[in-house]
Parts: C-alpha cells; structure tokens; sequence
C-alpha cells in the first residue's frame, strides 16, 4: 500500500516539493526517504514504526510519522510540485540523526 498526504488523494513520490509546519511556521523542502519507495534505513523504519523523511531549504532535516493503516502523513505535509530533478536521498547507510545529533522524528 503507497504513503500519500492527508486525504490519500495523492502519493507521496521521491523528490516532492511539499511544505511542513513546524512550531507554527511554514518551511518548504524536499521529500528524501518514503518507507516501500526507498531502500529501508534503520532510523526511518523501526519496530513497526516508520517516518518519511523530508530535507528542509536549510539542509536540516525532517521525519513525520506515517499514520498506520491509512499510510497517509500528517495533515501538517502539503504538497507543493512533483520535482524530479536530483536531490540528496537517504541511504541505507545513512546515519542523518545520530551523526548530526538531531532528533528523531516530530
């Protein structure tokens, strides 16, 4: 079953423009890790549990919950365009959050 925004009108893609809210401002950035598209990552899938990754303009970047049996992302995910210029992915030796000491997901 695909991930898709809020609504489940469309899926989420790889290299998506979207908007996040985040403390209550709007940040845009770059979809880089989708759990059944991207080779798994252990901080993105855990114990059942599994996050799309998205890198904000600034480079920091960001994993929101994908909500269980409706796969979808939280309502706070908005599209912007389909881009499918190149951008930096997530590995499956990526390490994003333990080597820059980030947190794990919002």
């Amino acid at each position: 079953m695909a991930t898709t925004y809020f609504g489940g009108a469309e899926e989420v893609q790889l290299g998506d423009r979207v908007s996040i809210s985040i403390w209550f401002r709007s940040r845009e950035g770059r979809v880089v890790y989708v759990p059944g598209i991207s080779t798994p990552n252990r901080e993105f899938e855990y114990n059942g549990m599994q996050w799309a990754g998205i890198r904000l303009e600034d480079g920091r970047l960001v994993a929101t919950p994908i909500l269980g049996k409706t796969r979808t992302l939280k309502k706070k995910v908005h599209l912007i365009a389909r881009d499918s210029s190149p951008c930096q992915l997530i590995t499956p030796d990526s390490k994003e959050f333990e080597e820059r000491g980030e947190g794990p997901a919002l």
